[in-house]
């Protein structure tokens, strides 16, 4: 929800609008005084909200970026006149109220499990026997889950009841028919109006029965049927429209049988909003923020993509600070954090987050302990996957005996009474243990525990002693066919590993964009540019020896001395003068760089503005025009950029003055992209005389924030002459130099 927040404000702050932010925790970033505007420390309820409202003089409130607390609140603020943005209360509402929700999903025609209110025992009672065990109870008005429980039998009922639970007419239970082996499935989404602009479908890696703050997400989903995703997205689709929402909602499914049923509806952002955010490269809150205010949305900005990479999220627990809790999952949540990682498939990015969160990967001694047959029949290939690993197996005396009835060898380590050498508590309390798998036969309730039995002991002997546990079926299968997909220790850093907001392009070398047209000798230009780790050259259009590739036959000769002799790629460019603005267009396929120099020692520049005119109109949009203008040239190179709407990159730039320039095109909204010489950095190292025109050093050091990018440059051909070097080609300088002088500047 902090994220969430701090997502909404900064949307809102890039939009030009004052943010304030209420919050009462310190430890979230959305707290930190440079965020919002304004920050109130203060609890969220209804007279603290309507008093900030009015002492601001706020023009509206947004209540679906902080959980539930908001939400309670939202129809006390509406009916004091307090603008919300997004989502109408009653609609949110609707989505509460457990009555009214459950009417529109019948007039709507999407399914949920049967569910009844109840205010006495002997009507909980009849409930339970007309839907069948086993059933979720859960008191009125809980938070994350708080003292629900699935209850298998009528004894359990009544024991729950008197124990955990106080049944009113104040205080009703609610009563929900419990699906066992059904699928439990997120759907977070962005409405406008009622109408989706984006959703994404997660899977949860345990079933149903797990809350879903302590399960594990998988995005996108990688188990289930197109036939499931499609039903779950127009359910989706339906609820939205239904309760007429503008703005972020959650939904969580379960499914079975591609039959699906609706758990609940909550119309606010949900704690999984930022994992599936990273994950699919979309900003779902960003959007949302910008439906409710009316912004501009673009629906569904990643259609037709598909990812190379799968995300997990895996709960953080804290049961080792807790003492006498035990540590295993139901529909009370109990983690205190998460993890998310990114990997190839869902093993590989499981592997990572589970890691991630402390879990240490066992050496050799693994126990099992699982309590239903079914789990055990279950259980079964996995257990042997691991043992033909090579790792040692140990397990409690009725599990041990169904392992080694199917043909693996397995130790019996005894809780009570244990033959010495044989103790489970020993193995445990002394680290002889690398990895505890232990799945109860049944999440009874856990609090408070009545009877203290051999299973939570050794649960407790576990996290006491910081031996890795796992208590869920299908997260101990999962990882174990992980731990036997992958080698740790072989393990590499790969571009599925992170996400960026930056589009990072792997390049077999580096690119040299304005290289020297080696009409002499291309096989030395471009041996020396290899050697220096330059595998593409944009070449220029103008030679050391006056030579300008101008017209069809000059560029055809250019092409005609590369081939057979190149070792880099190139690409070559036309010259532009006043007289070739439509030959050089017919030419761009064969030479899409537009060359364009104001440099009077060059054989072939342009004198006219109006020239460079010309050759905007009828010079391609998709093909490239680079210039070596500076100064008054620049400034109106850059001006018929802006007219005609064109992308331009100013080579060569060697004052601070055509950065400023350059800089302020740029923040005009026009596509200038600018490179300096390697060597104009170093040029107050070389002899004054040789350089023309002159080089703002400390200047260019200065400014690197605004360069785009380094090249080679015409300097080193610029000394060369100076100094008279004979038998060198000018256009094979610099190459080897450039790397080590950025190296070590």
């Amino acid at each position: 929800f902090d994220w969430c927040a701090v997502r909404a404000i900064r949307t809102l702050r890039e939009n030009q609008f004052k943010t304030i932010m209420v919050n009462y925790n310190p430890e979230t970033v959305s707290t930190d005084y440079d965020e919002a505007d304004r920050l109130y420390f203060s609890n969220i309820t209804l007279e603290r909200i309507m008093d900030i409202y009015e002492a601001e003089a706020s023009a509206g409130v947004i209540i679906s970026m902080g959980g539930q607390a908001p939400n309670n609140i939202a129809l006390g603020l509406h009916r004091n006149k307090i603008k919300i943005f997004g989502t109408s209360p009653e609609n949110i509402d609707g989505a509460e109220n457990r009555y009214k929700f459950s009417r529109m999903l019948d007039q709507i025609g999407v399914d949920q499990p049967q569910w009844r209110e109840l205010t006495q025992y002997e009507d909980a009672e009849s409930f339970c026997d007309e839907v069948g065990y086993p059933v979720l109870v859960r008191p009125s008005y809980v938070l994350s889950g708080a003292a629900m429980n699935v209850v298998s039998t009528a004894t359990d009922l009544k024991t729950y009841l008197n124990q955990a639970a106080t049944m009113s007419r104040d205080h009703p239970v609610v009563i929900t028919k419990f699906i066992e082996e059904a699928k439990e499935i997120d759907v977070d989404a962005v409405a406008l109006d009622g109408k989706l602009v984006m959703h994404c479908v997660s899977e949860h890696v345990e079933n149903a029965g797990v809350h879903s703050g302590d399960a594990t997400l998988v995005q996108p989903p990688q188990d289930l049927d197109p036939v499931t995703v499609k039903k779950i997205g127009d359910a989706t689709a339906a609820i939205g429209l239904a309760l007429r929402v503008t703005g972020p909602f959650n939904i969580q499914f379960m499914a079975k049988n591609n039959e699906i049923k609706v758990i609940e509806c909550n119309v606010r952002a949900a704690r999984s909003f930022p994992f599936v955010s990273k994950v699919t490269g979309v900003d779902l809150i960003e959007m949302a923020t910008k439906a409710m205010l009316g912004l501009p949305v673009v629906p569904y900005p990643n259609r037709g993509q598909r990812l190379n990479y799968v995300g997990v999220k895996v709960p953080q627990f804290s049961f080792s600070r807790l003492q006498g809790a035990d540590p295993i999952l139901g529909v009370e949540m109990a983690s205190t954090g998460e993890v998310a990682a990114f990997g190839r498939d869902k093993y590989d990015a499981y592997l990572k987050a589970m890691l991630a969160t402390g879990f240490c990967l066992p050496k050799k001694n693994i126990l099992l302990s699982i309590g239903s047959y079914k789990e055990k029949v279950e259980m079964m290939p996995s257990v042997r996957r691991i043992a033909e690993s090579g790792f040692t197996l140990f397990a409690t005396p009725g599990t041990a005996d169904f392992i080694q009835e199917h043909g693996v060898d397995v130790t019996a380590l005894e809780a009570d009474k244990a033959r010495e050498g044989y103790s489970m508590e020993e193995y445990l309390s002394s680290n002889k243990i690398d990895l505890y798998i232990n799945l109860p036969s049944k999440n009874s309730f856990r609090r408070p525990a009545t009877y203290v039995s051999n299973g939570y002991r050794s649960r407790r002997l576990a996290i006491d002693f910081s031996v890795p546990l796992i208590t869920n079926v299908k997260c101990a299968k999962m990882f174990i066919e992980a731990m036997a997909r992958f080698d740790v220790d072989k393990w590499e850093i790969e571009s599925v590993d992170y996400i960026t907001s930056h589009r990072t392009t792997v390049l077999p070398g580096l690119v040299n964009i304005a290289a020297l047209l080696p009409t002499g000798d291309f096989e030395e230009a471009t041996r020396a540019a290899i050697c220096g780790g330059f595998t593409m050259l944009g070449v220029a259009a103008h030679g050391g020896d006056g030579f300008a590739a101008t017209s069809d036959q000059s560029v055809a000769k250019v092409k005609s001395a590369g081939r057979g002799h190149a070792h880099a790629d190139y690409v070559v460019g036309v010259a532009a003068t006043e007289a070739n603005p439509s030959a050089c267009a017919a030419l761009s396929s064969d030479a899409p760089i537009l060359y364009v120099s104001f440099d009077r020692s060059h054989a072939v520049f342009v004198d006219k503005y109006s020239a460079v005119s010309e050759h905007f109109k009828a010079w391609p949009q998709s093909s490239a025009v680079v210039t070596n203008a500076s100064g008054n040239d620049l400034a109106t190179m850059l001006l018929l950029a802006s007219l005609f709407a064109r992308q331009i990159h100013v080579t060569d730039v060697r004052t601070p003055e055509d950065l400023d320039l350059i800089e302020l095109s740029r923040a005009r909204g026009l596509r200038a992209t600018c490179d300096v010489s390697v060597f104009a950095l170093f040029a107050d190292r070389l002899p004054p005389s040789s350089i023309a025109p002159p080089v703002a050093v400390e200047a260019l050091w200065a400014r690197l924030q605004a360069i785009d990018c380094f090249t080679i440059g015409a300097l080193p051909m610029q000394v060369a002459r100076h100094l008279s070097l004979a038998g060198i080609s000018a256009a094979a300088l610099g190459y080897q130099l450039a790397l080590p002088l950025l190296y070590t500047a």
